[in-house]
């Protein structure tokens, strides 16, 4: 039962975050603040991927990509040109910015998960615009010539550090840096509660009075474990 009910609740909590993080993308495509893309959308990927776990930032990641793909300007245009890098820049890039921070996470939890939660926060728009550049220097490379040209840049060089990236990394990586791990640690410490409280009530679910228990079969395996389970999350 305590499975199926945290397995519900996960997917309740992945459609939450997916929702906050479609509206993100939607915004960031359209809204500007000067020279700066409005983009928060990293912040509740990476939570998301610290709460529920990496395959959770990874379907994040893959909503925020899809949404880019088809509402951004300049991925519509990469679409129209080659729909499978198009999808390789937007989606696949999406999907590792938010696996591999959250899979950090949950080794580095192990010891910190404050210092988790930094490290995955550092590391979601560094690998973001990282894929990113890759993708404008390769794959992407005519195209975004060209346009910089057009544009009046002097190289695909410059045009990237200061057109495609510069202030815009700067805003994505302080704002995912600064916001997240604040956000994080009231979010873990919820998850700690919610789990003692559901572990006790697990075990009081087999508890049959003025009958003897009979331990056997798969009820005793599933009550050992979870007797294991309480035992362990009283000692942290």
């Amino acid at each position: 039962m305590k499975l199926k009910n945290d397995k519900t609740l996960n997917i309740a909590l992945t459609a939450v975050f997916a929702c906050i993080v479609f509206v993100l993308s939607y915004l960031g495509s359209f809204v500007h603040i000067g020279a700066i893309s409005f983009a928060l959308t990293l912040i509740p990927i990476v939570l998301g991927g610290i709460y529920i776990g990496p395959w959770a930032g990874a379907f994040l990641g893959a909503v925020f990509g899809l949404t880019v793909l088809f509402t951004d300007v300049t991925a519509l245009a990469l679409l129209s040109i080659n729909w499978f890098y198009a999808f390789l820049g937007c989606v696949v890039r999406g999907v590792i910015a938010g696996w591999l921070p959250a899979f950090v996470f949950k080794i580095a939890a192990k010891k910190s998960e404050t210092v988790g939660a930094v490290v995955a926060s550092v590391l979601a728009p560094i690998i973001n615009t990282g894929i990113f550049s890759l993708c404008v220097f390769t794959i992407f490379e005519p195209y975004f010539t060209d346009l910089g040209q057009t544009l009046g840049y002097l190289d695909l060089g410059h045009f990237v550090l200061v057109g495609l990236i510069g202030l815009n990394f700067v805003f994505e990586f302080l704002t995912t840096v600064v916001i997240t791990p604040v956000l994080a640690k009231p979010l873990l410490a919820l998850k700690k509660r919610m789990e003692r409280q559901i572990a006790p009530a697990f075990i009081r679910s087999f508890d049959v009075p003025g009958r003897k228990r009979q331990w056997s079969g798969e009820v005793s395996i599933t009550l050992r474990r979870a007797v294991l389970y309480r035992t362990a999350l009283l000692k942290c």
